[in-house]
């Protein structure tokens, strides 16, 4: 069962309101929350983050870094730029892409995927 606070940065938040409750001992919802502590010794705030939500982080991380070099690396494949590519290049550039959208499937962990291989020509184009 979810905890009525939950751990949040320097301070607590009301899972009921959503509020966010700063820890000062001044402010009334915060002495509302240290009451909460001392009446039981199961009264536990959430921690910030579970287990749960840090990896579904870490997921969404790898697929934001993952499209951002997808979308710098588009412009290869417009018709005139990938024209103006050698066979090799193009082949590269393509697999490339593929290895990027295969990416998430392909890792176990999201915070230490194997990254596809720039091939030169993304890294002469600064990507």
């Amino acid at each position: 069962m979810a905890s009525k606070y939950k751990i949040a940065g320097d301070g607590i938040k009301d899972t009921e309101t959503g509020a966010f409750i700063p820890n000062a001992s001044g402010n009334r919802h915060w002495q509302e929350y240290q009451t909460w502590l001392a009446d039981s010794t199961s009264n536990i705030p959430d921690p910030e983050f579970t287990e749960q939500e840090l990896e579904d982080q870490a997921w969404a991380s790898l697929r934001a870094e993952r499209d951002s070099l997808l979308t710098k690396t588009d412009f290869m494949m417009t018709q005139d730029y990938y024209a103006s590519m050698t066979s090799q290049e193009q082949t590269d550039v393509t697999a490339y892409r593929s290895d990027l959208r295969d990416l998430p499937g392909d890792t176990v962990d999201p915070t230490d995927p194997t990254w596809p291989t720039k091939p030169q020509i993304v890294i002469d184009n600064g990507i």
